[in-house]
């Protein structure tokens, strides 16, 4: 950002921001050099900014709070290919996976302590459905696993994403932040109600799709989850719409948008 500021001073060019740097602070120590960046350095290079891109709603505060008025911030939506819409092997990934025709919740992303994958370990027990857990481990693994129950079923990194999808009843993501959340959209395009929570842009990426409760709250994921899995009809509806909200996200779409933003940067 602060390359970008630079080149367009010396250059006259006009800049667009899109930030990528919204996400909480890990600890104390870490918190304290975001600020300090932020208060030295980020505010001036956002200032040069002939317009910034959020990728949700959520994220215009965050610019507002670095000093950039709401009106030169542009929402523009993380996108999708129409690839993501082929038909996934949901049966097949079933069958490859020893995994039976019975309720299944899959649950897709890194591994990581902030996807809140500890927390989908303790919402399971006593959930009537498998817990498919699909990514490669980023350091949350070996502790989900020892407090995951019988019906959590760890399988790695999967090859092909969409057939997970399409094997999914429910897909979720208690992710206890995330700035768009892709692999909701990715879901969604495959027809899948999701399951998500209120922190980051989630909610935007969500909508009516699916269900959103707080992060880092198991009960009230367990509850969620029991509640879409009890409610074939309901669980249908939320499927239809997911995929007609996924299509609103497609990549042509995105990059229109885009290309509006820098031709408003270009012309004022």
């Amino acid at each position: 950002m602060e390359a970008g500021a630079t080149a367009s001073r010396a250059t006259g060019r006009p800049l667009v921001v899109t930030a990528h740097g919204f996400y909480p602070a890990e600890n104390a120590l870490a918190g304290l050099a975001k600020w300090r960046y932020d208060a030295m350095r980020g505010r001036r290079a956002l200032g040069a900014a002939a317009r910034c891109v959020a990728v949700t709603r959520h994220e215009i505060a965050h610019y507002a709070a670095l000093g950039v008025d709401p009106s030169r911030v542009d929402v523009v939506p993380n996108g999708i290919d129409a690839s993501a819409f082929e038909p996934g092997d949901g049966a097949g990934f079933r069958k490859a996976h020893g995994l039976d025709e019975g309720p299944l919740v899959v649950f897709l992303a890194r591994l990581a302590h902030d996807k809140g994958l500890l927390d989908l370990a303790r919402a399971a027990r006593g959930l009537p459905a498998t817990v498919a857990v699909c990514g490669r481990d980023a350091g949350a693994l070996a502790r989900a696993r020892r407090e995951a129950p019988a019906n959590v079923r760890f399988l790695g990194p999967v090859p092909e994403p969409r057939d997970a999808y399409a094997a999914a009843d429910v897909f979720v993501l208690p992710s206890h932040y995330e700035a768009f959340g892709l692999v909701l959209l990715e879901a969604m395009a495959q027809g899948r109600a999701v399951v998500a929570t209120t922190a980051g842009g989630m909610p935007d990426v969500v909508g009516d799709a699916g269900v959103v409760v707080p992060p880092r709250d198991p009960d009230a994921l367990r509850g969620a989850l029991a509640g879409m899995l009890s409610n074939a009809e309901e669980r249908a509806r939320r499927g239809t719409v997911a995929r007609e909200r996924a299509k609103g996200f497609l990549w042509t779409r995105v990059v229109d948008d885009l290309e509006g933003v820098y031709g408003r940067a270009l012309h004022g």
